[in-house]
Protein backbone atom coordinates (compact mmCIF):
# COMPACT_ATOMS: atom_id res chain seq x y z
CA UNK A 1 0.00 0.00 0.00
CA UNK A 2 0.91 3.50 -0.57
CA UNK A 3 1.44 5.46 2.12
CA UNK A 4 -2.33 7.53 1.51
CA UNK A 5 -3.50 3.89 2.16
CA UNK A 6 -1.53 3.14 5.02
CA UNK A 7 -3.07 6.43 6.86
CA UNK A 8 -6.71 5.99 5.52
CA UNK A 9 -6.54 2.33 7.03
CA UNK A 10 -4.79 3.97 10.10
CA UNK A 11 -8.26 6.51 10.03
CA UNK A 12 -10.21 3.61 9.68
CA UNK A 13 -8.94 2.09 12.61
CA UNK A 14 -9.62 5.37 15.21
CA UNK A 15 -13.13 5.47 13.68
CA UNK A 16 -13.40 1.54 15.17
CA UNK A 17 -11.94 2.35 18.13
CA UNK A 18 -14.36 5.12 18.50
CA UNK A 19 -17.36 2.94 17.03
CA UNK A 20 -16.91 0.73 19.60
CA UNK A 21 -16.37 2.80 22.77
CA UNK A 22 -19.85 4.58 22.26
CA UNK A 23 -21.29 1.32 21.99
CA UNK A 24 -18.90 -0.20 25.23
CA UNK A 25 -19.83 3.01 27.62
CA UNK A 26 -23.58 1.94 28.33
CA UNK A 27 -21.94 -1.07 29.81
CA UNK A 28 -19.01 0.50 32.01
CA UNK A 29 -22.08 3.34 33.02
CA UNK A 30 -24.76 0.21 33.60
CA UNK A 31 -24.58 0.05 36.92
CA UNK A 32 -25.02 3.66 38.14
CA UNK A 33 -27.39 4.17 35.27
CA UNK A 34 -29.54 1.27 36.41
CA UNK A 35 -29.60 3.09 39.38
CA UNK A 36 -31.02 6.28 38.62
CA UNK A 37 -33.34 5.10 36.85
CA UNK A 38 -34.26 2.50 39.02
CA UNK A 39 -34.17 -0.05 35.71
CA UNK A 40 -34.76 -3.43 35.88
CA UNK A 41 -32.52 -6.20 33.86
CA UNK A 42 -35.88 -6.33 31.33
CA UNK A 43 -35.51 -2.94 31.15
CA UNK A 44 -32.06 -2.99 30.59
CA UNK A 45 -32.13 -5.44 27.89
CA UNK A 46 -34.45 -2.86 25.53
CA UNK A 47 -32.43 -0.45 26.05
CA UNK A 48 -29.70 -2.69 24.74
CA UNK A 49 -31.76 -3.79 22.06
CA UNK A 50 -33.21 -0.34 21.44
CA UNK A 51 -29.21 0.63 19.90
CA UNK A 52 -30.09 -2.74 17.07
CA UNK A 53 -33.99 -1.59 16.27
CA UNK A 54 -32.59 0.64 13.31
CA UNK A 55 -29.14 -0.76 13.17
CA UNK A 56 -29.93 -3.67 10.52
CA UNK A 57 -32.15 -1.79 8.25
CA UNK A 58 -29.49 1.57 8.26
CA UNK A 59 -26.75 -0.67 7.51
CA UNK A 60 -28.15 -2.08 4.41
CA UNK A 61 -29.46 1.30 3.22
CA UNK A 62 -26.16 3.40 3.62
CA UNK A 63 -23.98 0.09 2.60
CA UNK A 64 -25.64 0.75 -0.61
CA UNK A 65 -25.80 4.19 -0.54
CA UNK A 66 -21.52 4.14 -0.24
CA UNK A 67 -21.67 2.14 -3.62
CA UNK A 68 -23.03 5.13 -5.06
CA UNK A 69 -22.10 8.51 -3.26
CA UNK A 70 -18.46 7.30 -1.71
CA UNK A 71 -17.15 5.82 1.08
CA UNK A 72 -15.50 9.26 2.42
CA UNK A 73 -18.70 11.29 2.76
CA UNK A 74 -20.88 8.51 4.07
CA UNK A 75 -18.42 7.96 6.59
CA UNK A 76 -18.14 11.69 7.46
CA UNK A 77 -21.80 12.16 8.07
CA UNK A 78 -21.80 8.73 10.33
CA UNK A 79 -19.57 10.32 12.59
CA UNK A 80 -21.40 13.52 13.10
CA UNK A 81 -24.45 11.54 13.96
CA UNK A 82 -22.11 9.97 16.93
CA UNK A 83 -20.93 12.54 18.47
CA UNK A 84 -24.16 14.68 18.22
CA UNK A 85 -25.93 11.78 19.81
CA UNK A 86 -23.13 11.66 22.62
CA UNK A 87 -23.63 14.93 23.42
CA UNK A 88 -27.47 14.79 23.64
CA UNK A 89 -26.67 12.04 26.47
CA UNK A 90 -26.07 14.59 28.93
CA UNK A 91 -29.35 15.22 28.61
CA UNK A 92 -31.09 12.10 29.49
CA UNK A 93 -32.84 12.04 32.55
CA UNK A 94 -35.62 9.35 31.84
CA UNK A 95 -35.59 5.77 30.19
CA UNK A 96 -37.43 6.70 27.34
CA UNK A 97 -34.92 9.54 26.32
CA UNK A 98 -31.94 7.25 27.20
CA UNK A 99 -33.66 4.54 24.71
CA UNK A 100 -34.24 7.04 21.73
CA UNK A 101 -30.42 7.68 22.27
CA UNK A 102 -29.28 4.14 21.69
CA UNK A 103 -31.73 4.32 18.53
CA UNK A 104 -30.04 6.91 16.98
CA UNK A 105 -26.72 6.24 17.76
CA UNK A 106 -27.39 2.62 16.29
CA UNK A 107 -29.13 3.90 13.38
CA UNK A 108 -25.66 5.70 13.27
CA UNK A 109 -23.14 3.42 13.93
CA UNK A 110 -25.05 0.14 11.68
CA UNK A 111 -23.60 0.94 8.39
CA UNK A 112 -20.11 2.26 9.92
CA UNK A 113 -18.25 -1.56 9.63
CA UNK A 114 -19.61 -2.58 6.83
CA UNK A 115 -18.50 0.47 4.96
CA UNK A 116 -15.53 0.83 6.04
CA UNK A 117 -14.61 -2.76 4.98
CA UNK A 118 -16.19 -1.23 1.72
CA UNK A 119 -13.53 2.09 2.11
CA UNK A 120 -10.61 -0.01 3.12
CA UNK A 121 -11.25 -3.09 0.24
CA UNK A 122 -10.45 -0.33 -2.30
CA UNK A 123 -6.59 0.19 -0.74
CA UNK A 124 -5.94 -3.66 0.19
CA UNK A 125 -5.19 -6.49 -2.05
CA UNK A 126 -7.01 -9.63 -2.00
CA UNK A 127 -4.59 -11.38 0.01
CA UNK A 128 -3.84 -8.82 3.06
CA UNK A 129 -7.52 -8.38 3.87
CA UNK A 130 -7.83 -11.03 6.33
CA UNK A 131 -5.57 -8.77 8.39
CA UNK A 132 -6.38 -5.53 6.96
CA UNK A 133 -9.80 -6.60 7.71
CA UNK A 134 -8.79 -7.67 11.67
CA UNK A 135 -6.80 -4.17 11.87
CA UNK A 136 -9.64 -2.00 11.64
CA UNK A 137 -11.80 -4.47 13.58
CA UNK A 138 -9.35 -4.62 16.58
CA UNK A 139 -10.05 -0.98 16.65
CA UNK A 140 -13.29 -2.06 18.03
CA UNK A 141 -11.19 -4.10 20.92
CA UNK A 142 -8.56 -1.78 21.57
CA UNK A 143 -11.05 1.33 21.98
CA UNK A 144 -12.50 -0.21 25.18
CA UNK A 145 -9.46 -2.03 26.13
CA UNK A 146 -7.08 1.43 26.60
CA UNK A 147 -10.52 3.74 27.34
CA UNK A 148 -11.98 1.63 30.31
CA UNK A 149 -10.22 2.96 33.04
CA UNK A 150 -9.95 6.17 32.32
CA UNK A 151 -14.33 6.30 31.35
CA UNK A 152 -15.03 4.45 34.41
CA UNK A 153 -12.91 7.04 36.80
CA UNK A 154 -14.61 9.58 34.85
CA UNK A 155 -17.92 7.97 35.91
CA UNK A 156 -16.82 6.96 39.57
CA UNK A 157 -15.67 11.33 40.04
CA UNK A 158 -17.71 12.99 37.71
CA UNK A 159 -21.17 10.89 36.62
CA UNK A 160 -21.89 8.66 34.16
CA UNK A 161 -22.62 11.69 31.58
CA UNK A 162 -19.76 13.36 31.42
CA UNK A 163 -17.82 9.78 29.69
CA UNK A 164 -20.37 10.31 26.82
CA UNK A 165 -19.81 13.48 26.39
CA UNK A 166 -15.85 12.93 25.81
CA UNK A 167 -16.57 10.48 23.44
CA UNK A 168 -18.63 13.05 21.09
CA UNK A 169 -15.52 15.54 21.27
CA UNK A 170 -13.60 12.46 19.95
CA UNK A 171 -15.83 11.97 17.90
CA UNK A 172 -16.02 15.71 16.42
CA UNK A 173 -11.80 15.53 16.30
CA UNK A 174 -12.02 12.28 14.11
CA UNK A 175 -13.91 14.03 11.50
CA UNK A 176 -11.74 16.85 11.22
CA UNK A 177 -9.16 14.91 10.44
CA UNK A 178 -10.80 12.47 8.46
CA UNK A 179 -12.37 15.44 5.75
CA UNK A 180 -8.71 17.33 5.50
CA UNK A 181 -6.43 13.94 4.72
CA UNK A 182 -8.82 11.03 3.36
CA UNK A 183 -9.22 10.61 0.00
CA UNK A 184 -11.93 8.19 -1.86
CA UNK A 185 -9.61 4.85 -3.41
CA UNK A 186 -5.98 5.19 -4.91
CA UNK A 187 -7.59 6.37 -7.83
CA UNK A 188 -9.29 9.63 -7.24
CA UNK A 189 -6.32 11.95 -7.93
CA UNK A 190 -7.87 15.22 -5.79
CA UNK A 191 -9.39 15.68 -2.68
CA UNK A 192 -12.49 16.93 -4.46
CA UNK A 193 -12.47 14.97 -7.64
CA UNK A 194 -15.77 13.51 -8.50
CA UNK A 195 -16.76 9.70 -8.21
CA UNK A 196 -15.31 7.34 -10.61
CA UNK A 197 -18.39 5.42 -12.48
CA UNK A 198 -18.01 2.19 -10.54
CA UNK A 199 -19.26 3.85 -7.48
CA UNK A 200 -22.25 5.89 -9.20
CA UNK A 201 -23.12 2.31 -10.66
CA UNK A 202 -26.64 1.15 -9.91
CA UNK A 203 -27.16 -2.06 -8.23
CA UNK A 204 -27.66 -4.83 -10.68
CA UNK A 205 -30.00 -7.39 -8.64
CA UNK A 206 -29.99 -10.12 -11.32
CA UNK A 207 -26.35 -10.58 -10.02
CA UNK A 208 -26.59 -10.20 -7.08
CA UNK A 209 -29.63 -11.94 -5.39
CA UNK A 210 -28.61 -14.99 -6.27
CA UNK A 211 -25.42 -14.38 -3.85
CA UNK A 212 -27.68 -13.37 -1.34
CA UNK A 213 -29.76 -16.27 -1.74
CA UNK A 214 -26.74 -18.49 -1.49
CA UNK A 215 -25.95 -21.20 1.52
CA UNK A 216 -22.11 -19.08 1.30
CA UNK A 217 -24.08 -16.07 2.29
CA UNK A 218 -26.69 -17.50 4.63
CA UNK A 219 -24.26 -19.71 6.69
CA UNK A 220 -21.84 -16.40 7.07
CA UNK A 221 -24.75 -14.59 8.31
CA UNK A 222 -25.16 -17.19 10.74
CA UNK A 223 -21.75 -16.60 12.31
CA UNK A 224 -21.69 -13.74 12.54
CA UNK A 225 -24.85 -13.49 14.32
CA UNK A 226 -23.30 -15.77 17.12
CA UNK A 227 -20.21 -12.96 17.10
CA UNK A 228 -22.83 -10.30 17.53
CA UNK A 229 -24.79 -12.02 20.39
CA UNK A 230 -21.23 -12.66 22.03
CA UNK A 231 -20.90 -8.87 21.67
CA UNK A 232 -24.03 -8.07 23.15
CA UNK A 233 -23.04 -10.33 25.96
CA UNK A 234 -19.72 -8.03 26.45
CA UNK A 235 -20.95 -4.78 26.04
CA UNK A 236 -24.76 -5.04 27.74
CA UNK A 237 -24.25 -7.97 30.74
CA UNK A 238 -20.22 -8.39 31.57
CA UNK A 239 -19.67 -5.06 33.29
CA UNK A 240 -23.19 -5.76 35.58
CA UNK A 241 -22.47 -9.44 36.19
CA UNK A 242 -19.05 -8.83 37.12
CA UNK A 243 -20.32 -6.34 39.59
CA UNK A 244 -23.65 -8.05 40.75
CA UNK A 245 -23.00 -11.87 40.28
CA UNK A 246 -18.39 -11.58 41.48
CA UNK A 247 -19.04 -8.34 43.45
CA UNK A 248 -16.23 -6.28 42.15
CA UNK A 249 -16.19 -2.94 43.03
CA UNK A 250 -16.45 0.18 40.37
CA UNK A 251 -12.33 0.66 41.08
CA UNK A 252 -11.80 -3.02 40.69
CA UNK A 253 -13.91 -3.04 37.24
CA UNK A 254 -11.93 -0.42 35.91
CA UNK A 255 -8.96 -2.54 36.21
CA UNK A 256 -10.42 -5.44 34.43
CA UNK A 257 -12.99 -4.30 32.22
CA UNK A 258 -10.60 -3.34 29.23
CA UNK A 259 -9.10 -7.01 29.65
CA UNK A 260 -12.14 -8.89 27.28
CA UNK A 261 -11.82 -6.19 24.86
CA UNK A 262 -7.98 -6.62 24.94
CA UNK A 263 -8.60 -9.85 24.26
CA UNK A 264 -11.00 -9.58 21.27
CA UNK A 265 -8.60 -7.38 19.76
CA UNK A 266 -5.42 -9.76 19.85
CA UNK A 267 -8.02 -12.66 19.04
CA UNK A 268 -9.42 -10.60 15.50
CA UNK A 269 -5.86 -10.26 14.97
CA UNK A 270 -3.86 -13.15 15.48
CA UNK A 271 -6.39 -15.27 13.56
CA UNK A 272 -6.72 -12.94 10.62
CA UNK A 273 -3.50 -12.61 10.48
CA UNK A 274 -3.27 -17.15 10.29
CA UNK A 275 -6.00 -16.65 8.04
CA UNK A 276 -4.48 -14.61 5.35
CA UNK A 277 -0.93 -16.77 5.41
CA UNK A 278 -3.45 -20.41 5.04
CA UNK A 279 -5.21 -17.98 2.26
CA UNK A 280 -1.50 -17.08 0.70
CA UNK A 281 -0.20 -20.58 0.76
CA UNK A 282 -3.37 -22.90 -0.33
CA UNK A 283 -5.34 -20.33 -2.30
CA UNK A 284 -8.01 -22.20 -0.54
CA UNK A 285 -10.49 -20.16 0.76
CA UNK A 286 -12.55 -23.04 2.60
CA UNK A 287 -9.26 -23.91 4.56
CA UNK A 288 -8.13 -20.55 5.30
CA UNK A 289 -11.57 -18.93 6.33
CA UNK A 290 -14.36 -21.80 6.94
CA UNK A 291 -12.18 -24.78 9.08
CA UNK A 292 -10.36 -21.76 11.06
CA UNK A 293 -13.64 -19.86 11.85
CA UNK A 294 -15.79 -23.05 12.71
CA UNK A 295 -13.53 -24.36 15.35
CA UNK A 296 -12.85 -20.77 17.28
CA UNK A 297 -17.16 -20.65 17.40
CA UNK A 298 -17.61 -24.03 19.01
CA UNK A 299 -14.54 -22.75 21.64
CA UNK A 300 -16.46 -19.81 22.39
CA UNK A 301 -19.67 -21.12 23.12
CA UNK A 302 -17.85 -23.53 25.49
CA UNK A 303 -16.05 -20.49 26.82
CA UNK A 304 -19.26 -18.47 27.72
CA UNK A 305 -20.59 -21.97 29.52
CA UNK A 306 -17.48 -22.20 31.82
CA UNK A 307 -17.02 -18.78 32.67
CA UNK A 308 -20.57 -19.53 35.09
CA UNK A 309 -19.03 -22.65 36.99
CA UNK A 310 -15.81 -21.46 37.48
CA UNK A 311 -15.10 -20.73 41.58
CA UNK A 312 -12.46 -17.83 41.00
CA UNK A 313 -13.42 -14.45 40.16
CA UNK A 314 -9.82 -14.76 37.93
CA UNK A 315 -10.69 -17.86 35.65
CA UNK A 316 -14.59 -16.21 35.01
CA UNK A 317 -12.67 -13.40 33.84
CA UNK A 318 -10.51 -15.33 31.70
CA UNK A 319 -13.43 -17.70 30.14
CA UNK A 320 -15.62 -14.42 30.06
CA UNK A 321 -13.19 -12.84 27.72
CA UNK A 322 -12.42 -15.76 25.70
CA UNK A 323 -15.90 -15.69 24.55
CA UNK A 324 -16.44 -12.77 23.23
CA UNK A 325 -12.92 -12.95 21.47
CA UNK A 326 -13.17 -16.39 19.99
CA UNK A 327 -16.47 -15.28 18.80
CA UNK A 328 -15.80 -11.76 17.16
CA UNK A 329 -12.46 -13.03 15.93
CA UNK A 330 -14.70 -14.14 12.49
CA UNK A 331 -15.97 -10.65 11.86
CA UNK A 332 -12.29 -10.18 9.43
CA UNK A 333 -12.46 -13.49 8.30
CA UNK A 334 -15.99 -13.76 7.47
CA UNK A 335 -15.98 -10.06 5.84
CA UNK A 336 -13.15 -11.57 3.75
CA UNK A 337 -14.88 -14.62 2.83
CA UNK A 338 -17.84 -12.68 1.59
CA UNK A 339 -15.21 -10.07 0.08
CA UNK A 340 -13.77 -13.17 -2.23
CA UNK A 341 -16.69 -14.21 -3.62
CA UNK A 342 -18.42 -10.61 -4.57
CA UNK A 343 -17.26 -7.97 -7.32
CA UNK A 344 -16.10 -4.68 -6.49
CA UNK A 345 -18.76 -2.51 -7.45
CA UNK A 346 -21.26 -4.31 -5.42
CA UNK A 347 -18.94 -5.12 -2.33
CA UNK A 348 -20.81 -1.91 -0.21
CA UNK A 349 -24.13 -3.29 -0.20
CA UNK A 350 -23.15 -6.89 0.40
CA UNK A 351 -21.07 -6.21 3.18
CA UNK A 352 -24.07 -4.07 4.59
CA UNK A 353 -25.86 -6.89 3.72
CA UNK A 354 -24.19 -8.38 5.78
CA UNK A 355 -23.84 -6.81 8.61
CA UNK A 356 -27.38 -5.50 9.00
CA UNK A 357 -28.52 -9.44 9.50
CA UNK A 358 -25.56 -10.42 11.31
CA UNK A 359 -26.57 -7.45 13.87
CA UNK A 360 -29.66 -8.71 14.64
CA UNK A 361 -28.36 -10.48 17.22
CA UNK A 362 -28.19 -7.35 18.90
CA UNK A 363 -31.77 -6.72 18.11
CA UNK A 364 -32.83 -10.34 20.15
CA UNK A 365 -30.32 -11.49 22.22
CA UNK A 366 -30.52 -8.11 25.19
CA UNK A 367 -34.10 -8.85 25.17
CA UNK A 368 -34.16 -12.53 26.07
CA UNK A 369 -31.26 -12.20 28.00
CA UNK A 370 -32.62 -9.75 30.30
CA UNK A 371 -35.83 -11.51 30.57
CA UNK A 372 -33.46 -15.03 31.85
CA UNK A 373 -32.06 -12.38 33.96
CA UNK A 374 -35.20 -10.75 35.49
CA UNK A 375 -36.66 -14.29 36.24
CA UNK A 376 -33.94 -15.16 38.54
CA UNK A 377 -35.21 -11.97 40.69
CA UNK A 378 -33.35 -9.84 43.16
CA UNK A 379 -32.45 -13.63 45.61
CA UNK A 380 -31.32 -14.99 42.85
CA UNK A 381 -29.37 -13.15 40.54
CA UNK A 382 -26.82 -16.04 39.63
CA UNK A 383 -29.08 -18.19 38.42
CA UNK A 384 -30.26 -15.30 35.82
CA UNK A 385 -26.72 -14.77 34.81
CA UNK A 386 -25.86 -18.28 34.33
CA UNK A 387 -29.21 -19.19 32.27
CA UNK A 388 -28.25 -16.15 30.17
CA UNK A 389 -24.31 -16.79 29.65
CA UNK A 390 -25.63 -20.45 28.86
CA UNK A 391 -28.07 -19.47 26.13
CA UNK A 392 -24.93 -17.64 24.54
CA UNK A 393 -22.97 -20.85 24.19
CA UNK A 394 -25.97 -22.87 23.13
CA UNK A 395 -26.37 -20.06 20.27
CA UNK A 396 -22.75 -19.76 19.35
CA UNK A 397 -22.18 -23.55 19.28
CA UNK A 398 -25.11 -24.34 17.24
CA UNK A 399 -24.17 -21.49 14.55
CA UNK A 400 -20.83 -22.29 14.91
CA UNK A 401 -21.33 -25.87 13.94
CA UNK A 402 -24.11 -24.77 10.80
CA UNK A 403 -21.42 -21.94 9.82
CA UNK A 404 -18.65 -25.15 9.36
CA UNK A 405 -20.26 -27.49 7.79
CA UNK A 406 -22.59 -25.83 5.71
CA UNK A 407 -20.17 -22.99 3.95
CA UNK A 408 -18.92 -24.57 0.58
CA UNK A 409 -17.19 -21.61 -1.11
CA UNK A 410 -15.96 -21.84 -5.30
CA UNK A 411 -12.38 -21.78 -5.51
CA UNK A 412 -11.44 -18.84 -7.58
CA UNK A 413 -9.40 -15.85 -8.29
CA UNK A 414 -10.60 -13.65 -5.40
CA UNK A 415 -12.55 -10.34 -6.79
CA UNK A 416 -12.55 -11.65 -10.57
CA UNK A 417 -16.02 -12.14 -11.01
CA UNK A 418 -19.17 -13.43 -9.61
CA UNK A 419 -18.76 -17.16 -9.55
CA UNK A 420 -20.87 -19.37 -11.39
CA UNK A 421 -21.94 -21.38 -8.79
CA UNK A 422 -22.22 -19.59 -5.64
CA UNK A 423 -23.19 -22.10 -2.79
Amino acid sequence: MSRLGRLVIALLFILGVINFTDKAVIGFAAVPIMKEFHISPAQWGLVGSGFYWLFSISAIVVGALSDRVGTKKVLAGLSIVWAAVQFATLFSFSLPFLVITRVVLGAGEGPSYGVSLHAAAKWLPPEQRGLGYAIMTIGGAVGPALLAPVLIAMIAKLGWRWAFASLGVLGLVWLLIWLVFAKESPEQPKMNAPETPTSHSRTAWPAVLPFILSRNFIFSIFAGFAGYWGVTMLVLWTPPYLVNVRHLQMAQLGLVAGLPWLTTGIAQLLFSGISDHLYRKTKNTRLARVHLLGPLLLLSGISFYLATIMPSTGLAIIFLSLGPALSSAGFGIGSALVAELITPEHRGLIQGILVGLSTTAGLIGPIVTGMLIGQGGAQNVIVGYNHAFWLAAVVTLVLGILFWLGVRPPQLVPGSSMPDKVG
